[in-house]
């Protein structure tokens, strides 16, 4: 579901960017917010992490005041093809060139297309917990364990890490052995 958060939804958002804050959600008058899915999306947005379904299309985002793809707090560094950016956004950085070039890492393709896919190989990971249902390698996981102690049992749910690492393994179109059967171990290590 894509949610849409109002401008001045954005504007306490970016304020927070520019004085380099962390928002909570006592900043926001709840009119201004569709659903607690939008203030999760744009609170992922601020911390400079992910966001994946988020329509920010009718949003006036300043391009200097977000910066797309720097490993920096405060920087997006993952989103999906669900996100609909604001023109302004688009005409500067083409935030879905981006998303489509890093799906396709420099050599990749040539290396897939000789044959070099990890098809007969096994890849074992061990990491935070997984997304076992994502279609980039669900169908790739052999094997999938937790270990060790977690805070909340068996309520704790996948992390981006873990996603991101079998992803970049055996992911479909952004794997490096995409053909790789994936045995994948689940630690916490928070604890």
């Amino acid at each position: 579901m894509q949610v849409k958060p109002t401008q001045k939804f954005i504007d306490i958002c970016l304020e927070h960017i520019k004085n380099n804050t962390a928002p909570s959600y006592n900043d926001f008058d709840p009119k201004d917010i569709p659903n607690l899915e939008t203030i999760d999306a744009l609170l992922l947005l601020i911390k400079g992490q992910k966001i994946t379904n988020l329509d920010m299309s009718d949003i006036d985002i300043p391009y200097e005041e977000y910066m797309l793809g720097e490993l920096t707090p405060g920087k997006l560094i993952a989103w999906t093809d669900n996100v609909k950016w604001p023109q302004s956004v688009v005409e500067t950085i083409n935030p879905e060139k981006m998303l489509n070039d890093a799906k396709h890492p420099d050599e990749m393709d040539a290396l897939h297309s000789n044959g070099f896919t990890g098809k007969n190989i096994g890849i074992a990971i061990i990491d935070q917990r997984l997304n076992c249902e994502h279609p980039e390698y669900a169908d790739r996981i052999k094997h999938y364990e937790t270990v060790g102690i977690w805070p909340n049992g068996d309520k704790d749910t996948s992390d981006y890490h873990g996603s991101l690492v079998a992803g970049c393994s055996v992911g479909k179109t952004t794997g490096t052995a995409p053909g790789a059967d994936l045995y994948y171990f689940a630690a916490n290590n928070w604890v």
